[in-house]
């Protein structure tokens, strides 16, 4: 068995890219499996014994599997001591945990809105109609949701949880990387947003862990009917 911890998942996807992002500016050793959830990896029986909801990342770690990207986010900095990323008093932590917990059922669930029918359109064929529409839809609850992303960073120097870099601006910017690459969200209307998108441009490893993203969005933006 591997001594380094073992990250199962696809570049292209977002949750997976902030973890590995993370890790490699931590400095943590990994080895990387790629499973292609679009074409239907996760959900075979393999996948499914690690993992029975079938999403990506996974996290294995000396006979311990983990889902769900905060989770791993949370074990990793905990393991290795991550404490500016993941402070260790108790009120700081508390706002990187809130955030956290919303961030699942809104910066990513309308991010998804948003970027989903842009990459179903060009893999399905639907009409420009049909992806006009959607797409519409999608930046109505990206705007509603940066309302209050605009007012995290307003409050907390510019970062998300805290007046420093934590895993939370991690899991945030790798939701909306995907909207700016492909021209999808008028950013400027943000501006604590637009300024941290670009701060979060200057980490290391930025053009490397988002390589494969850029690729696809290559792909998507020749192809796409918008």
């Amino acid at each position: 068995m591997s001594s380094k911890v073992v990250i199962h998942g696809h570049w292209v996807s977002q949750p997976c890219r902030s973890v590995l992002w993370a890790m490699m500016n931590e400095g943590v050793a990994f080895d990387f499996k790629k499973w292609d959830p679009m074409s239907g990896e996760t959900r075979s029986p393999e996948f499914l014994a690690m993992n029975p909801a079938g999403t990506i990342p996974v996290m294995e770690d000396n006979g311990l599997f983990l889902f769900e990207s905060p989770a791993i986010m949370t074990y990793l900095a905990q393991k290795h001591h991550w404490n500016k990323l993941y402070p260790t008093d108790l009120a700081q932590r508390s706002q990187v945990d809130q955030y956290l917990h919303w961030h699942h059922g809104n910066t990513r669930l309308c991010s998804g809105a948003l970027f989903r029918p842009v990459l179903v359109g060009v893999l399905t064929g639907k009409s420009k109609e049909e992806v006009e529409a959607a797409v519409a839809q999608g930046q109505k609850k990206v705007a509603k949701v940066s309302k209050v992303v605009d007012q995290f960073l307003a409050k907390n120097n510019g970062y998300i949880a805290a007046d420093h870099l934590t895993i939370a601006d991690y899991m945030c910017y790798c939701e909306y990387d995907q909207l700016e690459v492909l021209n999808l969200f008028e950013f400027s209307k943000y501006p604590h947003l637009q300024k941290w998108m670009g701060t979060m441009k200057t980490l290391p490893n930025y053009e490397e862990s988002h390589k494969t993203l850029m690729k696809l969005a290559s792909m998507i933006q020749s192809k796409s009917k918008l």
